[in-house]
């Protein structure tokens, strides 16, 4: 497996369509700086480190619904996209997150803009 953030982006959409309350991932720095910018937006309860995985805690609505809808990666091994923080746009008229790689780390989207600082983005979630 090469490629980390998909494989952990469809763990937690397949482990979410069969209802489940916790879901398993590979553990990787990538993936757990995904998993906290997650947790500190509302879209998972919270996560814990068990050596090589780490366990996710998924959180649903009172109608039995995920706490987010779309949840899809964006700039791939195949195809990098870029933008400058000018070029950032928020996604779903401010109701969703895009997670940006920039030289400060992994934020959202909207942080970027505040700090001025452009990256790869990495996926978006509604």
């Amino acid at each position: 497996m090469q490629d980390t953030i998909s494989d952990a982006i469809i763990r937690i959409k397949n482990a979410t369509m069969m209802k489940r309350k916790s879901v398993t991932l590979r553990n990787s720095n990538m993936v757990k700086n995904i998993l906290k910018i997650m947790r500190d937006e509302g879209y998972i309860d919270g996560y814990s480190e068990n050596g090589l995985s780490v366990d996710v805690k998924l959180i649903y609505g009172k109608n039995g619904r995920p706490t987010f809808r779309i949840f899809k990666r964006i700039s791939k091994s195949s195809l990098r996209i870029y933008k400058s923080f000018d070029e950032i746009i928020l996604p779903y008229n401010g109701l969703g997150v895009e997670i940006i790689s920039t030289s400060k780390g992994l934020m959202t989207t909207e942080k970027a803009r505040r700090e001025r600082i452009g990256g790869e983005l990495i996926c978006q979630i509604f």
